[in-house]
């Protein structure tokens, strides 16, 4: 079911269906307070996301403190690039966008970036679920 919902999202160019259950069972609570506004999470975050259609997507999400997203999806092999924005919110350490066009994605803030859960807020299973993460970089410009 899992890769139905992931294959049908790649085709309507969001794929993005990623995985956590949102209970936050494995984030010790001092996490969960470390992340309890936008600002703590505010940041750019990237990565290359497996794609139902090939060999993968990049990704390239910013996190605004003011409460709004610009996330960039290259596929590769020049299939396309993909610009949205929008707001998103915060709520026990599951980031939810919310792009003008398109259907609200998920992620989990975890150590060092951002894991992408199911549209139903489950965890990727399979083989491939390690796959769904994307690494914050780091903010050079605070020397």
């Amino acid at each position: 079911m899992i890769k139905k919902v992931a294959l049908a999202l790649c085709l309507c160019g969001t794929l993005l269906a990623a995985g956590c259950d949102g209970t936050q069972k494995d984030v010790p609570a001092a996490q969960e307070t470390a992340f309890a506004d936008n600002a703590s999470v505010a940041g750019t975050y990237s990565g290359t996301l497996p794609a139902a259609d090939g060999p993968g997507i990049s990704v390239t999400l910013t996190l605004n403190a003011d409460g709004t997203y610009r996330k960039t999806d290259s596929y590769l092999e020049e299939k396309g690039v993909f610009h949205e924005q929008g707001p998103f919110s915060l709520e026990d350490g599951v980031v939810a966008l919310s792009p003008e066009t398109a259907v609200v994605l998920y992620y989990r803030v975890e150590p060092g970036g951002l894991r992408q859960l199911t549209l139903d807020k489950k965890p990727v299973t399979g083989e491939l679920a390690p796959l769904y993460f994307l690494k914050k970089k780091e903010n050079k410009s605070s020397e």
